[in-house]
């Protein structure tokens, strides 16, 4: 009878994160390399080991799902956008960043609050409503961490309008899903959606 391989996602995106930024962090000390990238890729590997601090000292359960979208962020906005430059080399790579971070924000929200809402009292419009609201919070928080990190390692970079385009893009990227969980909704009686918000339940 043959093993089953099971792998533990957030630990192998934890180790390839982990494996890249300190080769990356060499590379920039034996270059005499001491730029915002590096501060970038520090910031990178600390951030990347938040989960397993908050899981080990604060004794805080998390999804995997949500640790995997956790290091998806990540490595889209740090690695690839300020570290490889793609928010500069791409035009329109940071619309689409926040697109999908709309989307999947959208998501988890609904997903708090229906393990939140034990007894089944909130209604579908309601559980759309609040993972709206929960979208629009975290890009508006996301949107204030990256004015001050941007301010303080590129100046030239901080531009209001830059702001407005991604909470627009950000709210679209929700409102799509919304439309898509109402269409399941009227078609297919949540069936579609139920499915996707499983996933997020904690693996034994």
């Amino acid at each position: 009878m043959k093993k089953k391989i099971i792998l533990n996602y957030p630990h192998l995106f934890l180790l390839c994160i982990t494996i890249v930024s300190a080769w990356l962090v060499l590379y920039f000390i034996r270059k005499d390399i001491y730029n915002y990238k590096m501060l970038a890729t520090i910031g990178l590997l600390a951030l990347a080991w938040l989960p397993i601090f908050l899981t080990s000292a604060l004794k805080i359960k998390i999804p995997p799902v949500v640790v995997i979208f956790y290091y998806y962020f990540l490595v889209l906005s740090i690695f690839f956008g300020v570290i490889l430059g793609f928010y500069l080399l791409v035009p329109w790579y940071d619309n689409f960043n926040h697109l999908v971070a709309g989307a999947l924000l959208v998501l988890l929200g609904i997903f708090i609050a229906a393990r939140l809402d034990n007894v089944g009292y909130l209604r579908f419009p309601a559980l759309l409503t609040y993972g709206l609201f929960f979208a629009g919070f975290c890009a508006g928080a996301w949107e204030i961490v990256e004015h001050i990190i941007m301010r303080f390692l590129e100046p030239r970079a901080v531009a209001p309008a830059d702001t407005i385009v991604d909470l627009i893009m950000n709210m679209l990227g929700a409102f799509a899903v919304v439309v898509l969980a109402v269409i399941d909704a009227k078609v297919y009686r949540h069936k579609h959606l139920e499915k996707l918000l499983k996933k997020f339940e904690n693996q034994p």
